[in-house]
């Protein structure tokens, strides 16, 4: 009798594990299958028509709609890279690649003054001028500082080098003004830490790449200052900066993975 019972309760333990392994089974497959719903997700919520909402595939990786987060974040991005990120190799160079590092000194306290003064205005006129506009202009004061320095290095004019710095601080508080704007309003709240960490690894290759341009063309020069083809170099880098600004869309027509809109605060 009592082997008779054993044997009950052996079965029933074993149809009760296969009932258990059975409904995790199921459950599992359900799981997977929600994921696999996720994972095309993306794609079956409604967009605008319009080239600007078509995503697509280059190899097994698929690039985000032009008028995605991911993809204007991006374009701030190389913005920065190619400009304040110029500006950072410009004055790594030691006093501006000059013999004289007072004309630098002066155009830097001119820069950084009218920087935190126009910084407290600058949210305003970001919102009058609009987000693309602004960075576009804020990039130009990048490429007309570096260009003084060219200029000086043939008429040794340093009351222009001067004006460039403060008319850069003018620039610079507008470009970072909007580019905050940028980084705290298109992504998704879960998202924004991920894309400002983006935003400053490319941002701070700027300096490190544009550090190279220096580097290969002064590399077998005894001169003190740096040649002119230095400065065109990163005179080039900052205008094109300058131009791929004007590529950004509209906030209001940006759209998030979800459908949501963009909304900048004013």
């Amino acid at each position: 009798m009592a082997n008779s019972s054993d044997e009950k309760h052996n079965a029933i333990a074993k149809s009760g594990a296969a009932t258990t392994a059975s409904k995790h089974n199921v459950q599992a497959a359900e799981v997977n299958a929600a994921g696999d719903q996720n994972i095309g997700a993306e794609d079956d919520i409604p967009r605008p028509a319009g080239w600007m909402y078509k995503s697509f595939r280059l190899g097994p990786i698929k690039i985000p709609w032009y008028a995605s987060p991911p993809t204007q974040l991006f374009i701030v991005a190389l913005v920065c890279f190619l400009t304040p990120g110029q500006f950072n190799a410009v004055n790594g160079l030691g006093g501006g690649g000059q013999l004289n590092a007072t004309v630098a000194d002066n155009a830097n306290v001119a820069v950084y003054s009218t920087f935190s003064i126009i910084g407290f205005f600058a949210g305003s006129l970001v919102n009058r001028l609009g987000i693309r506009l602004t960075l576009s202009f804020g990039g130009l004061g990048y490429f007309i500082y570096i260009a003084s320095y060219l200029s000086y290095n043939h008429n040794a004019n340093s009351g222009f080098v001067t004006f460039a710095g403060a008319f850069l601080g003018l620039c610079a508080g507008l470009l970072w003004s909007a580019q905050g704007a940028i980084m705290l309003s298109y992504p998704p709240e879960q998202s924004k830490g991920k894309y400002i960490s983006w935003f400053w690894m490319i941002f701070n290759l700027g300096g490190v790449i544009g550090s190279l341009v220096p580097l290969g063309q002064n590399i077998d020069s005894t001169a003190g200052a740096v040649n002119d083809g230095t400065y065109i170099g990163f005179m080039v880098l900052t205008l094109i900066g300058t131009v791929l600004a004007m590529f950004l869309v509209d906030a209001r027509h940006v759209r998030r993975a979800d459908g949501s809109k963009v909304i900048l605060m004013k």
